[in-house]
């Protein structure tokens, strides 16, 4: 068999193909229904549903496989997901998605005979499907305001996926002090006319803290202490701690709004030198 797998074979699945010749082959399929990859070494994504046949060509041989692709007919969530999601810098959020058919269960993985080295020297593959996110309350404003959502594929779990991060590109004013705990749907939708139903997880979305100073220089020379002003949701104000250096290089208190703060801040630290030091907070 070429087809590397027992399993019935569905739309959208990664395959790499087994074939028994030595030296250097070529793959083909009959009708289009296959999408080659990699015609070298035999890697490719099942395009449409239907039968189809899969030939392996050598200098001197040639080998010829049916093969009877199953159509997509559901989409759901992987069980284990992220608990919790949060717009702060450089997070990102992973939510595999399985596509499976009547034939398979829950569990259905997206590639067959491949290794994760093998798909990562592949180029970016197309999900058959598109992510979205929305809150469960209109509170927050639309989700996309706050954060990205995307398909892909994941060579390292050998899934699609729905990955979510914070939304870089257009951001708008928000009010992160008097922002909520909030119930936030990730929506997989399968692209195209389709009867298949769309794929929802729920999880909780926290909104980051921002931290005002991008930098705040200190020196025991002067005395003098410098303000952190953060802003923070108000269910988590009394959760936000800062603490100093080991070795007391520098003490840290909380305050109340100093003279001079920043008026967008709702939490504040004074940070001050103490000792023969000289610190930079970044």
């Amino acid at each position: 068999m070429l087809y590397p797998s027992h399993r019935h074979p569905i739309v959208s699945d990664i395959v790499c193909f087994n074939s028994p010749l030595t030296g250097i082959a070529r793959w083909e399929s009959s009708n289009g229904r296959i999408e080659w990859l990699d015609v070298e070494r035999g890697i490719a994504k099942l395009a449409h549903p239907g039968p189809t046949h899969v030939t392996v060509k050598g200098a001197e041989q040639k080998l010829t496989n049916s093969l009877s692709i199953a159509p997509a007919q559901s989409l759901s969530f992987a069980k284990d997901l992220p608990n919790v999601v949060s717009n702060a810098e450089g997070s990102s959020y992973l939510f595999p998605v399985i596509i499976g058919s009547n034939e398979t269960s829950s569990s259905h993985e997206a590639a067959a005979g491949c290794t994760e080295e093998q798909l990562s020297a592949l180029s970016t593959i197309r999900a058959p499907f598109d992510c979205t996110t929305a809150f469960t309350c209109n509170k927050m404003g639309p989700a996309v305001n706050i954060l990205s959502a995307k398909a892909v594929f994941v060579p390292k779990i050998g899934s699609y996926a729905c990955v979510v991060e914070r939304q870089e590109a257009g951001q708008v004013h928000m009010d992160i002090a008097g922002a909520n705990q909030v119930d936030l749907n990730i929506i997989a939708k399968w692209t195209g006319d389709t009867q298949i139903k769309n794929a929802v997880a729920s999880t909780v979305f926290h909104m980051a803290m921002r931290v005002l100073e991008s930098e705040i220089q200190l020196s025991d020379m002067d005395k003098k202490s410098a303000v952190l002003s953060i802003q923070v949701p108000s269910y988590q104000h009394r959760s936000v701690n800062a603490n100093g250096c080991p070795g007391d290089i520098v003490t840290v208190a909380e305050t109340r709004h100093p003279s001079g703060a920043n008026n967008g801040a709702n939490k504040f630290f004074l940070i001050k030198a103490s000792g023969l030091c000289c610190c930079k907070w970044q």
